[in-house]
């Protein structure tokens, strides 16, 4: 069995093993000792992730110890450690088809960060997305306008993707009028004791707020 930073090992013959484990990558070899005579397994904790070990067995009785076994070659598994949540995550509509997006790194990285993965889900179709990143922040363009969008980030090392964050929603801004077309709309409220005549037709630009008299021709300009 080998575990992160466990190994067991299991003898098939013998009385009372003498098992020795040796740090292969730093040349040292420790030894332990079984107590029970009947026991032919024994487990080795407090090892190193990712490390090279070599064992061997030795049995003995009460004339010493036997010949050793052949040594066993094994390695540790991996600590699969990955990143915490993002922090700090904030979401921000720019335009009624584009929001942007930015975060800080996780505070337990585990490693190196190596990316992060925005996804976001379209209220209320339910259409989900999703983007490899390799900065802290991203544009997301495209969008439809006047929809709520969730988003979460996730950060990626080598050991694969963390927890997502929490979720933020934000809504993408309606359409906004063009500002360089120019709307002229001409009022003209008839007197409420004669019918209006084109000849005394007036006009003036209306101010936001200007009360309306009976009988005046204004012109609005947008």
């Amino acid at each position: 069995l080998i575990n992160i930073q466990i190994i067991s090992i299991v003898a098939k013959k013998g009385r009372k093993p003498f098992i020795h484990d040796d740090v292969f990558s730093h040349h040292r070899e420790r030894s332990v000792n079984v107590s029970e005579p009947e026991s032919l397994e024994l487990t080795v904790s407090n090892l190193k992730p990712e490390e090279t070990y070599i064992f061997r067995v030795v049995a003995y009785n009460e004339a010493g110890p036997g010949e050793s076994s052949a040594p066993l070659r094994i390695a540790t598994k991996p600590d699969l450690q990955v990143p915490s949540r993002v922090e700090s995550l904030r979401a921000l509509a720019l335009s009624p088809t584009s929001i942007q997006v930015s975060w800080e790194p996780p505070s337990l990285p585990n490693g190196p960060v190596l990316g992060y993965r925005l996804l976001w889900t379209e209220s209320p179709s339910g259409k989900e997305q999703s983007v490899e990143v390799s900065g802290l922040n991203y544009k997301m363009d495209g969008l439809n306008r006047f929809t709520e969008y969730t988003v979460r980030v996730l950060a990626i090392n080598r050991y694969g993707p963390g927890t997502a964050s929490e979720s933020v929603s934000v809504t993408t801004q309606s359409d906004v009028l063009d500002r360089s077309i120019n709307l002229s709309t001409v009022l003209q409220l008839p007197h409420p004791h004669s019918a209006p005549s084109s000849s005394d037709k007036s006009s003036m630009n209306l101010a936001a707020g200007t009360n309306i008299a009976a009988g005046q021709n204004f012109v609005i300009s947008l």
